[in-house]
C-alpha cells in the first residue's frame, strides 16, 4: 500500500489503567498489584493519505500477545476500513502493568475491555485526520546502560556494564497541523521499563509517563513513546521509589524537547505500509549438554518452588523454561530442529519518517544495525510490537550466557541476522 497524496494525521488517548489487585507482569516472583501510582495510557497516531490508512498505538503495557493484536486489528478494520496489517501496537514494556490473559477472571475481563478500548481509540482518531507537516531529528541521552554485567568467574548477570554496547539515540518525529499547531511528538529510545525495581507493586507507566508529561506541557503536542531495541538496555537509575522513574523520564524529555525545537517540519506527502513474516530458528542452547544441564536445574527449581507455595506466575514462568529445554534436548537426540518461531515485521512510512517494528526483546545492536542500513534516513525502530516472542540476542551472547539467553530466549543465534534482513526488506517496500 503506497500513495503520494497529502498526508493527514490525528491523535487520541485512552486510559487503560487496570483494576487494583490485578496480577502484575514482569519480575515473576511478585504478587498482585496493591495500588495505583500513576495511570496507564494508550496513545494513537492515526495516519491517512487518499484512501489509505494506518496507525501507530503506543501502549503502557509490557506486551500484547499476537492473538489479541489480531482481534483488535480486525475490529478496527470493521469500524473504519483500516487494513489489519497497517496497525502497530507498540508497548512501552513497563514492568508495572497488568498481566493480560484469559485467566484468572480479572485478567480475562481486563483483556476483553482493552480490546474494545484500543479498537475504538484508533477508529475514532482515523475519522478526524487533518493535513500535517512532518520533520525528524536525533539527539543523545545517557539515562540507559548495558545491563549484562560480567562477574569475576566470567558469568553474566543482570547488573551494570558501563563498557557494554548502548544505543543512546533519541529520535523525535515532529508532526504539526498546517497552521503550525503541534499535533504529535513520537519519541523513540531504548531503555527497559524497570526503573522502580523488582519489589514495586503499584501500577505505573514507569519513566514514559513523566517523559510524556514534560514534553506535552512544554510544546502542546501529544507525545507517544516508542520503545526501541532494549533487550540488553536498563535504566541507570533503579530503586524502589518513584523518583528513579521520574528522573529518568524528565531527563529523556529534556533531550526530546531539544531535538523537537531543532526540527523544521515540512509539508508531508505519502503513506506506505508493509508487513512480512519471518521464521526464526528455535533455541537449542548450543549443545545437548548445556540444554540438559539447564533442564536439570529448572526441574529442581520447579520442585522447590512448588514446595514453597510460590505464586502461579512464577510457576508458569519456570514451566515455560522447562518446555523450551525439553524441546532442545529432543532436538539434539533426534537430529531434527524444533519448530521455528514466527515473527511479524511491520514498516510504516509517513512523509519523511518511517517506523519499522518487531515483536520481542531485541538487543540494541540489532536495532542500531537496522537504523544504520535503512534505505530511509529517518527510521525509528520499535520493539515489543504486535506480539511477544521473547529475547532476540546477538550471536556472541549465547556463549556468554546470562538471563536473556538461559531464561527468556526462544531463538537460536541465527535469529539476529534473519531479523535484520526482514526489517530491511520491509523498509525497502515502503521507501
Amino acid at each position: 500500500m503506497a500513495t503520494s497524496e497529502r498526508l493527514t494525521a490525528a491523535v487520541g488517548r485512552a486510559d487503560i489503567t487496570p483494576p487494583i489487585g490485578i496480577d502484575l507482569i514482569g519480575f515473576a516472583g511478585r504478587g498482585p498489584s496493591t495500588g495505583m501510582h500513576d495511570p496507564l495510557a494508550a496513545t494513537a497516531l492515526a495516519l491517512g493519505c487518499g484512501e489509505s490508512k494506518a496507525a501507530i498505538v503506543a501502549c503502557d503495557l509490557i506486551d500484547l500477545e499476537e492473538e489479541q493484536v489480531d482481534e483488535i486489528a480486525a475490529l478496527i478494520h470493521q469500524r473504519c476500513g483500516m487494513s489489519p496489517t497497517n496497525v502497530l501496537f507498540c508497548c512501552s514494556h513497563t514492568h508495572y502493568g497488568p498481566r493480560i490473559a484469559d485467566e484468572p477472571e480479572d485478567c480475562a475481563a481486563y483483556r476483553k475491555h482493552l480490546t474494545y478500548v484500543l479498537a475504538g481509540l484508533v477508529a475514532e482518531a482515523a475519522g478526524r485526520t487533518v493535513p500535517v507537516r512532518v520533520g525528524v531529528g536525533k539527539g543523545n541521552c545517557d539515562v540507559n546502560i548495558n545491563r549484562r554485567e560480567r562477574q569475576p568467574d566470567g558469568t553474566i548477570r543482570l547488573g551494570r556494564n558501563p563498557e557494554g554496547f548502548t544505543d543512546r539515540d533519541v529520535i523525535v518525529a515532529r508532526i504539526e497541523a498546517d497552521a503550525g499547531r503541534p499535533l504529535a511528538a513520537l519519541v523513540n529510545y531504548a531503555c527497559h521499563g524497570v526503573c522502580l525495581s523488582g519489589q514495586w507493586r503499584l501500577i505505573s507507566s514507569d519513566f514514559p509517563g513523566p517523559m510524556r508529561g514534560v514534553v506535552e506541557s512544554a510544546v502542546g503536542a501529544t507525545a507517544l513513546y516508542l520503545q526501541g531495541a532494549t533487550g540488553n538496555m536498563n535504566p541507570k537509575l533503579m530503586a524502589n521509589e518513584y523518583r528513579s522513574a521520574r528522573s529518568t523520564g524528565v531527563k529523556l524529555a529534556g533531550e526530546a524537547l531539544k531535538v523537537w525545537e531543532s526540527i523544521v517540519p515540512e509539508e508531508a506527502t505519502g503513506l506506505a505500509a508493509a508487513s512480512l513474516q519471518v521464521e526464526l530458528p528455535a533455541l537449542r542452547f548450543l549443545s545437548k549438554e548445556k540444554a540438559a544441564g539447564l533442564l536439570e536445574r529448572d526441574r529442581k527449581e520447579l520442585e522447590q518452588r512448588k514446595k514453597e507455595g510460590a505464586i502461579p506466575n512464577l510457576i508458569r514462568w519456570i514451566e515455560r523454561r522447562i518446555e523450551r529445554e525439553e524441546a532442545a534436548v529432543r532436538s539434539w537426540e533426534t537430529g531434527e530442529p524444533p519448530p521455528g518461531i514466527p515473527d511479524r515485521i511491520h514498516a510504516i512510512r509517513f512523509g519523511p519518517a518511517a517506523v519499522v517494528s518487531s515483536a520481542g526483546e531485541i538487543f540494541a545492536q540489532i536495532g542500531v544495525e537496522v537504523k544504520r542500513r535503512s534505505p530511509i534516513p529517518n527510521t525509528l525502530f520499535a520493539g515489543y510490537t504486535n506480539g511477544d516472542i521473547g529475547y532476540i540476542p546477538v550471536p556472541e551472547a549465547y556463549e556468554e550466557g546470562g538471563y536473556e539467553v538461559t531464561h527468556a530466549c526462544r531463538v537460536d543465534p541465527g535469529a539476529a541476522s534473519i531479523l535484520i534482513d526482514g526489517c530491511l526488506r520491509a523498509l525497502e517496500r515502503v521507501k
